[in-house]
């Protein structure tokens, strides 16, 4: 399998970026915020995940590991196919993608062409327990606030290093987990 790709972008159209490797033109597919953010011409690093169909090998990209493993997760989901993965990455950057899935928010999925209702409920619903996902041998009920955050996060695909820098200036007044995790997720892409 392709994990990650460097090169030069050659092309863009659709959603889709041309990436030069070593003389090689890989076609890959990108999130809205990756292609926006990408010229012709530029460098760039992606980490990819391929998917193989009867008749094609397609390959998608992401500029960030924790994009990609969100992916992944999506694709996890019954009735949740890899455009329709990427089309909810396309949303906005994944801090505000996934602080959509832990509000609830059906109506942003549902805008997602293919996406009905119960598939934005079953989404929310798979993807809100992996974000709160314990493991119950690895914590205590001592833990503490930031350390359970650090775990959510890791759990959404993002590094130690990220999830940690994210915690460094969690306020003390928020009352639950679950408003602590809201507040990390909108600042941590800021």
């Amino acid at each position: 399998m392709i994990g990650q790709l460097s090169g030069t972008v050659i092309d863009k159209d659709h959603q889709r970026l041309i990436l030069n490797v070593g003389g090689v033109g890989f076609d890959v597919f990108v999130a809205t915020p990756t292609f926006e953010s990408t010229n012709e011409g530029d460098a760039v690093t992606l980490f990819t995940h391929m998917v193989i169909r009867d008749d094609r090998f397609e390959l998608y990209g992401f500029m960030r590991k924790a994009e990609k493993h969100f992916f992944e997760q999506l694709l996890k989901v019954g009735d949740v196919g890899p455009k329709s993965a990427l089309a909810i990455l396309s949303l906005g950057n994944l801090s505000e993608v996934q602080q959509s899935i832990i509000n609830s928010d059906t109506q942003v999925l549902v805008s997602i062409p293919g996406i009905g209702k119960k598939t934005a409920e079953r989404i929310i619903l798979e993807l809100k327990e992996k974000v709160f996902a314990q493991d119950t041998t690895s914590h205590t009920p001592k833990m503490r606030d930031a350390d359970m955050i650090i775990a959510a996060l890791m759990n959404l695909g993002y590094s130690q290093h990220e999830a940690k820098a994210a915690v460094q200036d969690l306020p003390k007044d928020l009352a639950s987990d679950d408003e602590r995790l809201r507040w990390v997720l909108k600042n941590i892409a800021q």
